[in-house]
């Protein structure tokens, strides 16, 4: 029987996968992986921020927002770098008004130009 995920090793210790194709396999893993430390924490600051409503306030809660706050920004930091890796891997560019890379666009020109002669 094959195995569901293309991306498990065969018994020869080989996979079916191009280094490329795992190596933007892990890059995926690795930025839903950030994602979801960046959403956790983010909870957590959340959670944080709901209790400093509750009077009265100490120093030690604001110092525990304050390094929860750190902790989540750090998480964004490592999500967002991920993110930019993969979307390096895809040829996608990372500015949101950049569609389509340009060596797509001209290599897509190219073809239609030699294709019409």
């Amino acid at each position: 029987m094959a195995p569901i995920c293309a991306f498990r090793e065969k018994h020869s210790g080989k996979t079916n996968l191009s280094a490329r194709q795992r190596e933007y396999i892990l890059k995926q893993r690795r930025c839903r992986d950030a994602l979801k430390e960046y959403f956790t924490e983010a909870r957590k600051t959340m959670a944080l921020m709901k209790q400093c409503l509750k009077e009265p306030r100490n120093i030690a809660a604001y110092l525990q927002v304050i390094a929860q706050r750190d902790r989540e920004a750090e998480a964004q930091r490592h999500y967002l770098q991920t993110r930019k890796l993969l979307l390096q891997a895809a040829k996608v560019s990372c500015l949101p008004n950049e569609k389509w890379p340009v060596s797509f666009v001209l290599s897509r020109s190219v073809s239609s130009q030699t294709a019409s002669i």
